[in-house]
C-alpha cells in the first residue's frame, strides 16, 4: 500500500488552484468598477439612504455618505490582489515540496476564497438594500396615484 502524502496531493491540485486564482482574480479585477458604480447609483445615491445617514450623523456617528462603499471597495482591490497572489504561488513557490510551502499555498488559496464568500455576501447585502429602496418607491408612488 502506497503512502500519498498531503505534498502529493497538493501536486495534483496545484494548477486546479492556479487557474481558480488566476480566475477569481480577473473575473473581481474586470466586475469591481460595474459593481461599485451600480452600488453607488441603486444604493448609496438614494434620497433614502442620504436621509439614512442623516439620522445617524445626528445620534452622533461620525460616518460620510459613501463611507461603507470607500471599504467595500477596498475589500475588492485586497481580494483581487489575494487571488492574483494566490496564483502565483501556486506556480511559483508551490513546486517546493515542504510541507510548510504546501500549506502557505492552501493558506493563500483558501483566504482567497475566503474574501470571494465576504464579497458575495456583501454585494447581496447591498442588492437586498436596493431592492427595499425600490420597494418603499414604488409603495410611496401607488400611494400618491391613488391621492
Amino acid at each position: 500500500m502506497s503512502d500519498f502524502s498531503f505534498v502529493e496531493y497538493y501536486s495534483n491540485i496545484r494548477v486546479a488552484l492556479f487557474i481558480s486564482g488566476f480566475t477569481l482574480g480577473s473575473f473581481l479585477f474586470s466586475m469591481k468598477s460595474l459593481i461599485v458604480s451600480t452600488m453607488k447609483s441603486g444604493c448609496y445615491d438614494s434620497d433614502r439612504h442620504k436621509e439614512s445617514i442623516r439620522q445617524r450623523r445626528i445620534l452622533g456617528d461620525a460616518i460620510g455618505y459613501y463611507s461603507s462603499l470607500k471599504r467595500f471597495s477596498i475589500l475588492l482591490t485586497i481580494s483581487i490582489a489575494v487571488s492574483i497572489l494566490s496564483s502565483i504561488m501556486q506556480i511559483t513557490i508551490g513546486f517546493i515540496e515542504e510541507g510548510w510551502v504546501v500549506f502557505i499555498c492552501l493558506f493563500a488559496a483558501i483566504s482567497s476564497w475566503s474574501l470571494l464568500g465576504l464579497v458575495l455576501w456583501l454585494v447581496s447585502e447591498n442588492w437586498l438594500q436596493v431592492l427595499e429602496y425600490a420597494e418603499a418607491d414604488a409603495e410611496e408612488a401607488e400611494t400618491r396615484d391613488q391621492e
